[in-house]
Parts: C-alpha cells; sequence; structure tokens
C-alpha cells in the first residue's frame, strides 16, 4: 500500500500535466488559424509577428509541459518497477506457503487424522473446539488461494501499465522533438517578419498613428458616456434600419455562466472571442519599434474572420453607439463594474437587454482591405479603468 500510494500522487499530477497539454495544444490551433488568415494579406505583417510571437511562447510552454510530463514518466516506471518487484516476491511468497499448507493436507487426508484429532478428544466442548480450528484451517488455506490469484492479477495489470506507460513515454518523446523543429521554423518566420517591418518601417508608423487616433475617438466617446451617467440616461444609437436584434445560433453548446458576484470571479471570466492578445492594457514599448509607446485603456485581441462575440458575465445593456474608426461598441452593467466591446461590425443587442455570456452581442468587424479581425475589450469600475487581464481567465 506504501509503494501505491506514490503512484497515486504521481498520476494525478500526470493527469492535471495532460490536461494543461491538451488546453496548450488546442491555443496552438487557434493560433494557427490566425496566422493562416494573417498570411493571406501582406499588409498584415505587424499582426502576422505578434501571431507568429505568440504561437512561440504556446510552443516553449507545450514543450516544457511535454518534459515535466517526460519526468513524471520516468518517476513512474521506476515506482512501478519496484511495486512489479514487491508484488512478484509476494507471489512467490503465497505460492511457497500454499504448497506447504496443499503438502499438510494432502497427508492428513492418506492419515485421516482430521477424524483421530477429533475422537482423540477429551470431552464435547473440545471435540467442538477441535472441529472449529479445522474449519478455520481449511476457510484459511482457501484465503491464501484467492490471495495468490488476486495478486498475480495486481502483477498483471501492473505490467500492463508498465507497457503503456512506456509506449507513452516514447510518443511524448517524439512529440517534443516535432514541436522543437516547429519551434525553430517558428523563430525563423519570426526573424523574418521583424526584418520585413523594420524595411517597412514609415508604413508602421502610420499605422500606430492611425490607431492612436481610432483610441482617442473611442476614448471621448467611453469618457462622454460615463460622466453623463450610463445608469437610467438616454444614449442614441445608431442601428442599421435593415437589421434586427436576432442572436445567431451556434452549433456548439458551452456554458460560460459563472456563479456569485462580478469582483468575485475575477480571473475565471471566459473570453469575449477566441484569438491572440495584439496589445496589452497601459503603457509599453511597441515590440519591433522601441522608440514608440503605446498607451491602451484595454486589450485588444486579434480573432478570426467576423468572429462572434459574447459578453464575458451576466448584465444588462447599459449602451450601444457608433464610433468612427471603431464602428459599433456595446457596454454592458454588471453591478458597479463595466464590460466594453468595440470593433464590431454588427450588435444583436440594444439598450436595456439582459444578456447572460452564453448570448451573442454582436460580430467583430473584418478589414475588406487587409483581412484583419480585431476587438477592443475594456473593464470599468464606475469611472475607474481596469486591467482586463485581471478579471479573464488565463489561458
Amino acid at each position: 500500500m506504501f509503494l501505491l500510494l506514490p503512484l497515486l500522487v504521481i498520476g494525478q499530477t500526470r493527469k492535471n500535466l495532460e490536461t494543461k497539454r491538451k488546453s496548450i495544444l488546442k491555443n496552438i490551433r487557434n493560433t494557427d488559424q490566425l496566422l493562416r488568415e494573417t498570411s493571406r494579406n501582406k499588409e498584415l505583417t505587424y499582426e502576422k509577428f505578434i501571431t507568429t510571437q505568440k504561437q512561440i511562447e504556446n510552443r516553449k510552454e507545450l514543450i516544457k509541459t511535454i518534459k515535466e510530463e517526460l519526468v513524471y514518466y520516468d518517476e513512474s516506471l521506476l515506482r512501478t518497477s519496484s511495486v512489479i518487484q514487491s508484488l512478484q516476491d509476494d507471489t512467490d511468497r503465497l505460492k511457497k506457503d500454499y504448497e506447504q499448507l496443499l503438502r499438510f493436507a494432502y497427508k492428513r487426508k492418506l492419515m485421516q487424522s482430521d477424524l483421530l484429532f477429533l475422537f482423540s478428544a477429551q470431552s464435547f466442548n473440545d471435540a467442538y473446539k477441535r472441529w472449529q480450528y479445522l474449519k478455520q484451517y481449511d476457510k484459511y488455506r482457501k484465503k491464501q488461494a484467492y490471495r495468490i490469484i488476486q495478486t498475480q492479477k495486481s502483477l498483471e495489470n501492473k505490467i500492463k501499465l508498465q507497457a503503456e506507460r512506456k509506449e507513452e513515454k516514447e510518443r511524448l518523446l517524439g512529440s517534443e522533438k516535432s514541436h522543437l523543429l516547429v519551434l525553430e521554423h517558428e523563430l525563423e518566420s519570426k526573424n523574418q517578419l521583424l526584418k520585413q517591418l523594420k524595411s517597412d518601417e514609415k508604413k508602421l508608423r502610420n499605422k500606430i498613428s492611425d490607431n492612436k487616433k481610432d483610441h482617442e475617438q473611442l476614448n471621448v466617446a467611453l469618457e462622454k458616456i460615463i460622466k453623463e451617467g450610463v445608469i437610467g440616461q438616454r444614449i442614441q444609437n445608431r442601428v442599421k434600419p435593415a437589421t434586427k436584434v436576432i442572436q445567431p445560433k451556434e452549433n456548439v453548446a458551452e456554458n460560460r455562466v459563472l456563479s456569485g458576484s462580478f469582483r468575485t470571479n475575477k480571473g475565471k471570466y471566459p473570453w469575449p472571442v477566441k484569438g491572440v492578445v495584439s496589445s496589452y492594457y497601459g503603457k509599453q514599448a511597441h515590440p519591433t519599434l522601441p522608440d514608440i509607446t503605446i498607451d491602451n485603456s484595454g486589450i485588444d485581441i486579434l480573432t478570426t474572420n467576423h468572429a462572434l462575440v459574447k459578453p464575458i458575465a451576466s448584465g444588462e445593456v447599459a449602451a450601444v453607439r457608433f464610433v468612427p474608426g471603431n464602428d459599433y461598441l456595446v457596454i454592458i452593467k454588471h453591478g458597479q463594474y463595466y464590460t466594453l466591446y468595440s470593433k464590431m461590425e454588427e450588435h444583436f443587442v440594444k439598450k436595456g437587454d439582459k444578456v447572460s455570456p452564453n448570448d451573442t452581442i454582436g460580430k467583430v468587424r473584418t478589414d475588406i482591405k487587409t483581412g484583419k479581425s480585431e476587438l477592443h475589450f475594456e473593464v470599468w469600475d464606475k469611472q475607474k479603468r481596469m486591467n482586463p487581464r485581471w478579471w479573464l481567465a488565463k489561458k
């Protein structure tokens, strides 16, 4: 039992690592889809660079996780070998003891010693006790036979488990080598993109300037909305006349709803769209132009073309507005907190609607010229901006 206990602990840890590996692989598949979309247009060199950088991070984390799994497999195989040896020793000992029991039982049968043993009793009570003893002896002999069978089964299971673990280890080793080769290719691709970005520096600076203007327009609109008070205030919505407020249905069912207040679930909320963060919250140096500082009031998420947007938590739509350069934005109220979703080409909600994380509130705009799809997301505590990454679940 003491030998088996560490195996249970190792098994739990291995399961956690396996779950982590599968999660990273899922992220890699999603990022691969983004890379394919950004590779279609030469205008998206910067976006491809950011996505490649994220993919490299995913790949390194995956390789690290695989290495940790391999360590646990080595420990597990070593421990399993010890258990197998112990079970083998127990089986040999039990068989030896059982052979002695069988020899003694055979002698008893030849000599009819059971009857002699009973009839040589001094009294009826003594004879009864002797009968009980013989009965218990036969029971013990059957129990020993059962123990041998069970121990042999355990031994066979452990040998089978060890073989499976060896196969899994070999598979992981092959996977590690494969991902190392892909990582090498991705690093080379990143360097090539960096060179390309440096050669098109003027174009990149113009794009950054345009993005800055768009962010400023968004900030002005948001501050106006917040100052006026989104609670109980009438905010004019610009809705396309031919568009009906109907939420599109999706084939994949999912439950994104969390229980409790908005604050209690900090760090657990689902992402509004699947994708890669292209710009983080706050002031930060530009990834390729060190002399340029970016100041972001939220986060920007590169996502797939025309991706559907879902709120991170249940709440009430406080405002829907069209902002030039950012298209449609939707603000959702969660008690004293607000979440903002912008750069949407369509919205499927109106002010006053009750929404949940399983609802679709809009569709991300996909730039016709470049094919770029990016959602801007913010979190507010009353009139104070918060870092959205504090609230979203870690990938």
